[in-house]
């Protein structure tokens, strides 16, 4: 006969605001709890040495979000849990972009908008291919400069057909693109800045 421990509860949080849903980092150092409050959508949580919640950083709607109807609809944690990815739908999509620096302080990155499908990103998150929201066929590659800030590297056309899908090579050198033309597009990029 098999024993099986029942899952026990190790940490908590509690917030003022009521939690729409919630998100867990790769080792759960930390966690983006979602909220919709006075511009207030999301918050980034860390715990101290015992344990106990403690607020990193609070994410507020962007000034360019426009419209009344803006959400966090996925929330991609980097492996490595100094990056942050938050695709938000609305009036407008937006990608906003979070880092971690040695010291713990997580600060704004980088807001990309009018972006279309959810964005593909590298491995190491250090780049993103974005679709572009008014022109099917064309994409735009962001990434991060040597002062950890969010830019755009590069624009791209898939030729005649809507860009479906895409992904980055592991190096994130090379780019490939599918397209609803039949297509596939090998593409050689610049390398992504250093990690910051």
């Amino acid at each position: 006969m098999i024993s099986i421990t029942p899952p026990h509860q190790v940490k908590q949080i509690h917030s003022k605001e009521t939690i729409k849903n919630a998100d867990i980092s790769p080792s759960g150092r930390y966690v983006l709890t979602r909220h919709n409050k006075d511009g207030l959508i999301g918050r980034i949580w860390g715990f101290d040495g015992e344990g106990n919640a403690v607020v990193k950083a609070d994410i507020y709607r962007p000034a360019c979000a426009g419209g009344s109807y803006f959400s966090i609809e996925n929330v991609v944690f980097s492996a490595s849990e100094q990056r942050l990815r938050l695709y938000c739908r609305g009036s407008k999509d937006i990608i906003i972009l979070w880092g971690c620096d040695d010291n713990g302080l997580w600060t704004e990155r980088g807001v990309v908008d009018n972006v279309g499908e959810e964005p593909v990103h590298s491995h190491a998150m250090l780049q993103i291919m974005a679709f572009d929201e008014s022109k099917k066929n064309e994409f735009k590659i962001y990434g991060y400069d040597s002062n950890g800030h969010w830019r755009k590297k590069a624009d791209g056309s898939h030729g005649t057909g809507q860009v479906e899908t895409g992904c980055f090579s592991r190096s994130g050198r090379l780019l490939l693109t599918c397209g609803d033309d039949h297509t596939v597009s090998i593409w050689n990029i610049d390398a992504p800045e250093k990690e910051v």
